[in-house]
């Protein structure tokens, strides 16, 4: 928080971008999101906390919306509401000035986006959802693992209409997503004199998902099966890594980068087998495995329920994209906590979104079969006019 705020207000006062940004640690996105405060306020964080209060809060309307749209059910979109009302982790970071709740925003808006999206239109259709894919990169530099997932989605999206993946279907969307980020690219490569694609932070990240540094010896961190195979298996280093990190001169994070991803290297080369298990233990403490208490019961008990209706909706043929697309970001949260850092906050921007749309989806489905003898209405297998809408009588 006091990063990203330092950068902003370095940018309110008039500092440059190339003078904030050139060590290329952070990706602009969040620090120009706060600057827009910065500039009105002497205080900006209490107005930051209420606008990202409000960005949170939308959440709830876009999951109405996607979920009205897509079963063309009243009840359905409702549920939906709720559901994503009552999920508290959305709204865990809107106090923090973290990235974590714009970021939210904007995966709801890409959700809504992907929603509409016409296998007979694919190009116009697509336009949108790669433009909120590159800004959520600007937002965290993670977020590019989004990428797969949406071209995993548009594929099957267009399958089920009957409709061959060309490549355009493929090529547009990375194309406009490269597009986007290229001025930063560029920008940062000549700041560091070398070639950087998003930032300068990734290989400290892949040092501490290597379980270097003193990651979790503060109180926040305990507890959790991560802490305990880190713990058990002595990963921590000799020396203070964060500190020596932090001193690293601007003109000087992309060679820093390199030598902390060496490291990591060199980390997984003398001890594979601990650190394979060490990063297990992480993807089971994203997806509430780590069992400290109701907190992580429940983020368990969402994981797998969502994961169950994805099933069902795969089996019963309904909104297959969806379910495609959930599995899409259940691999990439998963290599994203084996490799580099298993911890919530990641999971619950890219997974908790489409793991509630699928699990109302999968809950509808389950109530139309309850219903069908009566109605006469649901045929099991049948496609709606949209990859799974339904077809009523």
């Amino acid at each position: 928080s006091i990063d990203y705020m330092r950068r902003a207000e370095g940018l309110a006062r008039g500092g440059g971008f190339s003078e904030v940004f050139c060590d290329g640690l952070r990706m602009p996105g969040y620090p120009a999101f706060l600057s827009l405060f910065a500039r009105v306020f002497a205080r900006p964080e209490p107005a930051v906390r209420v606008a990202q209060i409000l960005l949170s809060a939308s959440l709830i309307l876009m999951c109405w919306s996607i979920l009205n749209y897509l079963t063309r059910s009243a009840p359905a979109g409702l549920a939906g509401a709720l559901v994503c009302a009552l999920w508290l982790p959305f709204y865990y970071f809107s106090p923090v000035l973290y990235a974590e709740s714009v970021s939210l925003f904007l995966m709801g808006l890409l959700l809504l986006a992907i929603s509409r999206f016409d296998p007979h239109r694919p190009l116009p259709t697509m336009i949108l959802p790669s433009v909120l894919t590159a800004a959520m990169i600007y937002m965290k530099p993670n977020h590019i693992l989004l990428l797969p997932a949406l071209l995993a989605f548009t594929a099957a999206a267009a399958a089920g209409k009957g409709i061959r993946s060309g490549a355009r279907l493929f090529l547009a969307p990375v194309l406009i997503v490269t597009a986007i980020l290229a001025p930063w690219t560029v920008f940062i490569s000549r700041c560091q004199d070398s070639p950087v694609m998003l930032t300068t932070h990734g290989g400290w990240n892949l040092f501490l998902g290597s379980g270097g540094g003193h990651r979790y010896s503060d109180a926040r961190h305990q507890g959790s099966i991560s802490t305990r195979a880190w713990v058990h298996f002595d990963l921590r280093d000799d020396e203070d890594s964060a500190a020596a990190y932090s001193q690293v001169p601007r003109g000087m994070r992309a060679a820093a980068d390199r030598d902390y991803r060496h490291r990591a290297m060199e980390r997984w080369k003398l001890r594979p087998l601990q650190l394979t298990v060490y990063g297990l233990s992480k993807i089971l403490h994203v997806f509430g495995f780590s069992m400290r208490g109701p907190r992580d019961l429940i983020v368990m008990l969402h994981f797998l329920t969502s994961i169950v209706f994805s099933a069902l909706l795969w089996k019963h043929r309904r909104w297959r994209e969806w379910s495609i697309l959930l599995w899409s970001i259940t691999l990439i949260t998963a290599a994203q906590a084996f490799v580099f850092l298993g911890e919530l906050r990641f999971k619950t921007v890219l997974f908790d979104p489409p793991a509630l749309v699928v699990i109302v989806l999968g809950s509808s489905v389950i109530l139309r079969r309850i219903s069908a003898p009566a109605s006469g209405d649901y045929k099991p297998g049948e496609e709606g006019p949209s990859a799974g809408r339904p077809v009523t009588g």
